[in-house]
């Protein structure tokens, strides 16, 4: 999210106060009036993957993978998913 990437840092930062919103500085939006959003700035590389392998994604990619790799292993999952029939709705 754009105040952590793991609960620990969630929480952290939604205690102190601190706000994931900020000016968009990524890209141009000509179109767009807003120019400010929740903007995820780090994406970070699951443990044990290539880190350049996983940085040539794209980005939807990389956060999509990020997200699920966590989730999995959050809920103990991550080292029996190849037995499991998982399902992932976006």
């Amino acid at each position: 999210s754009s105040v952590g990437n793991s609960p620990a840092a969630l929480m952290d930062n939604i205690l102190a106060g601190r706000s994931g919103i900020r000016l968009i500085d990524q890209y141009e939006l000509p179109n767009h009036p807003s120019r400010i959003a929740a903007y995820v700035t780090d994406i970070p590389t699951p443990e044990g993957w290539d880190e350049a392998e996983f940085q040539a994604f794209p980005r939807w990619k990389r956060m999509l993978l990020s997200g699920t790799v966590a989730a999995l292993r959050d809920a103990g999952l991550w080292e029996d998913r190849h037995t499991r029939r998982i399902g992932l709705v976006l």
